[in-house]
């Protein structure tokens, strides 16, 4: 027996909307000018993204190949280093009653 995944494409990712609708197979239509328009806008937008998600993915897999880090680690410093920035900040004022918090500049 075939699998079958149901998807609301009107609500699924650009990507696997533009997928679906070039490699899937339609099986019911209640509503045929909305679901022409529909497929109209949904591949127009994935077409319009198509060559970014292409050039999205090559450069990943060329930094792959080259064995360069899937994450920048830097980047992932300097986040760390905000967050524990806000943590601190977090950690004074969660004894603060609300009007002494109105009144406390961060």
């Amino acid at each position: 027996m075939p699998e079958v995944d149901l998807v609301d494409l009107e609500r699924a990712p650009l990507l696997l909307r533009g997928r679906v609708l070039q490699e899937g197979r339609l099986l019911y239509s209640a509503d045929e000018p909305g679901r022409v328009a529909f497929e109209v806008r949904a591949r127009s937008e994935y077409f319009d993204f198509l060559p970014t998600q292409r050039a999205h993915r090559d450069r990943f897999l060329r930094r792959v190949a080259a064995g360069g880090w899937m994450v920048d680690p830097d980047r992932v410093h300097r986040r760390l280093a905000l967050l524990a920035g806000y943590l601190r900040v977090l950690r004074r004022l969660r004894d603060l009653t609300l009007a002494e918090y109105l009144l406390h500049e961060v």
